[in-house]
């Protein structure tokens, strides 16, 4: 008798071995589950289960969509040169004030400490600052822990081998404030440049790439001389880097509250703005859905979708958009043809709660997506990147009747929670249609509500429109959004 090899769990692999043992040993009769026999087919049944389950999450891991391990999906990724989207830190700034008679200048690095919901995080300031006597002056800050003084000794002795990996020794490292240095004679420091791809390096080129590991770890990998320098045998190398909270960074109004070090003489922290701008790394299914986009723009910029793509590949940027014109005035080469991208750098962690209407887009990344497109464009192409995204505010006005039944403070807030929903960074694109009708679902979805009244669904006016198509250059953004419940219960 053969065995059903569809029989992958307890029950039937069980069933199975009763069967058989039915056939070759019929003297035994004896199914009580105290019996030693039934004993052992008890355990060869759970071994058995035990057994498939590992054969089916090693089959489902080895496919992209079915992989639920960060550890697998990273490996996808390497394989397919995609490079995830890192951690980030939220930024703000700092109002300072000299109460002293002498001017009071700040390094670069000065470290602060901010509270917010009884947790302490630290910032640091991004550039130097003199701040005059008596007067106040706005100094830059980024949330999180700088690793600069001393900076981080990688190797007293670097192996002159090609492709040299060294680790971090913490965890979260926001990549933009890698400064990595070479002691290439023992002396004279050498600054490398940090790229997303090796392979994009020739020979000779001083730059170094990064990778984070499933568990947050960040390696430091050098080139292989063919692409990328090979830092000599006996160099020291050193990091400078800072390591942040990400998402939860992104702390309120006047959330620093001290300077980490000692404190200047007359200097007062007078305020600080909200923190934005920080997210974790980039997230399983993002990185499922970023990765076969990549691949299938072939290293080539031809249709729309390969500039987006491509965009798409580069570390930071999460959404893209493109506008082609032909033959531009004035081009960067006169009678091309001009592509210019809209590189939307990740904002999951502030999206909802910023009221800005646009995004300045960095020098460093409008350098990223020229320098990766423009030699993969056709003959007479000129890439360009957008200065600054488009977002397009999104006003709603509804009014939910409740059930007799349910508290009206949690119902509001499940409403609000509903609606920040389809407008979540994740969910938002380029060029998105929004309708009435999904807001309704999505509210009359929510425990408690009898029914909802949408009084106001516009961007540019006060009318209830069906739905809402934003500029393909645009994403939707939350506007003014107003929530009204009536019944239920009254709570506080």
């Amino acid at each position: 008798m053969a065995f059903d090899y569809s029989s992958r769990d307890y029950s039937t692999i069980k069933a199975d071995l009763l069967a058989r043992a039915a056939r070759i040993a019929p003297e035994w009769t004896d199914r009580n589950p105290s019996d030693f026999g039934m004993v052992l087919v008890d355990l060869w049944a759970s071994m058995g289960d035990v057994l498939h389950y590992y054969v089916d999450r090693a089959a489902g891991e080895s496919v992209l969509p079915t992989a639920t391990q960060r550890e697998s999906v990273l490996a996808f990724a390497n394989l397919f040169d995609y490079v995830p989207n890192g951690r980030t830190s939220a930024q703000g700034t700092v109002s300072l004030t000299n109460n002293g008679a002498t001017d009071i200048t700040l390094p670069k690095y000065t470290r602060f400490i901010a509270r917010s919901d009884n947790a302490t995080y630290q910032a640091y300031s991004l550039d130097g600052a003199t701040i005059a006597a008596g007067a106040t002056a706005v100094v830059n800050l980024a949330e999180g822990f700088i690793v600069n003084s001393p900076a981080e000794t990688l190797t007293n002795s670097s192996s002159g081998r090609s492709s040299q990996r060294y680790t971090l020794s913490n965890a979260n490292v926001v990549r933009s404030s890698l400064v990595i240095t070479v002691y290439e004679d023992g002396i004279t420091p050498t600054a490398y440049r940090r790229v997303d791809r090796l392979s994009n390096a020739v020979a000779g080129d001083r730059v170094f790439s990064v990778r984070t590991t499933a568990t947050g770890a960040t390696e430091i990998v050098f080139g292989t001389e063919v692409r990328g320098f090979i830092p000599p045998t006996g160099a020291v190398i050193t990091a400078i880097y800072a390591y942040s909270s990400g998402v939860a960074g992104n702390l309120p109004a006047n959330s620093v509250t001290a300077f980490r070090d000692s404190t200047p003489a007359s200097l007062v922290i007078a305020s600080s703005s909200a923190f934005t701008g920080g997210v974790d790394e980039e997230p399983i299914t993002s990185l499922k859905n970023s990765i076969p986009s990549l691949t299938s723009a072939q290293n080539r910029a031809v249709t729309a979708n390969d500039f987006i793509n491509l965009a798409l590949g580069i570390d930071g940027i999460s959404k893209a958009a493109v506008e082609y014109t032909p033959n531009p005035a004035g081009g960067a080469s006169a009678g091309n043809a001009s592509v210019t991208v809209y590189p939307q750098v990740n904002r999951a962690g502030d999206y909802l709660t910023t009221g800005d209407t646009s995004q300045t887009v960095s020098a460093d990344t409008q350098s990223a997506v020229v320098s990766l497109i423009q030699p993969r464009a056709l003959l007479g192409v000129d890439v360009v990147s957008a200065t600054s995204i488009t977002w397009t505010p999104i006003n709603l006005t509804v009014t939910a009747y409740l059930s007799d039944n349910v508290v009206a403070l949690y119902a509001k807030r499940d409403i609000e929670d509903a609606i920040d929903a389809l407008f979540g960074f994740d969910a938002v694109s380029f060029g998105q249609t929004m309708s009435l009708g999904q807001f309704y679902r999505s509210i009359q979805n929510v425990f408690g509500v009898d029914y909802a009244v949408i009084s106001l669904f516009d961007n540019d006016g006060s009318a209830v429109e069906t739905s809402i198509t934003v500029d393909p250059l645009s994403l939707p953004k939350k506007g003014t959004v107003v929530v009204t419940v009536a019944g239920g219960i009254t709570s506080t």
